[in-house]
């Protein structure tokens, strides 16, 4: 994701950015074990940005990555949350 590119150019570059995926499959019927979820949690510092500003960096990072857009053209459920 372009969340340190995201809070760079607004002027607030990251101090520190961790995340982890938890991916969902399920049995689709008809077609196998299907990827059906993708959970995504970060945790994020950058300094003079607050939380609303990190959320609204992540939520414009989200709307531009293409992994997430390709998932959510699949069907499948994508999560970000902001820990």
């Amino acid at each position: 994701m372009s969340l340190a590119t995201e809070l760079t150019q607004a002027g607030t570059p990251p101090g520190r950015i961790e995340s982890t995926c938890r991916i969902v499959m399920d049995e689709v019927r008809g077609e196998g074990h299907q990827i059906v979820g993708s959970q995504v949690t970060l945790r994020a510092t950058a300094e003079g940005a607050d939380r609303s500003a990190i959320a609204a960096a992540l939520g414009r990072a989200d709307e531009g990555c293409p992994f997430s857009m390709l998932l959510r053209k699949a069907g499948v459920e994508v999560t970000i949350d902001l820990a």
